[in-house]
């Protein structure tokens, strides 16, 4: 299995900080399904120093493009601190909660993820960071 296909997230410290405080403080916004796979992620994360976090992992300022697998819908999206969040724009706060399904993964994962009616499948294409 290489490193895309692997299911445990990659974050850095401080991202799995801020995570953690996140399921502490901020997690009713999140669907159970949601609250118990980002638990299980971050019980489960491999935790790496920034300066040797693979380039293709997921973090604050990346640029990701992925493909919604059902609708085959293709978008870009920046995940950038809450104070910079603009959705028009593709930038997302860090904070959001389709932003923490993202966090940690690579190129080529499939993210699992309950949208307000169902569940959604995301495949991520491309990472730029």
């Amino acid at each position: 299995m290489n490193q895309n296909q692997s299911t445990h997230i990659k974050i850095t410290p401080e991202l799995a900080v801020l995570l953690k405080d996140y399921m502490k403080k901020d997690s009713h916004h999140l669907s159970k399904f949601n609250q118990e796979k980002l638990n299980k992620e971050l019980v489960e994360a491999e935790i790496i120093k920034d300066e040797d976090l693979p380039a293709d992992i997921i973090k604050l300022n990346s640029e990701v493009k992925l493909v919604d697998i059902s609708t085959k819908k293709e978008m870009i999206l920046q995940i950038v601190p809450a104070d910079d969040a603009n959705p028009s724009k593709g930038k997302i706060s860090i904070l959001s909660p389709f932003s923490i399904a993202l966090i940690g993964y690579g190129e080529g994962s499939v993210i699992e993820w309950e949208m307000p009616s169902y569940i959604k499948n995301f495949k991520i294409l491309e990472v730029n960071n």
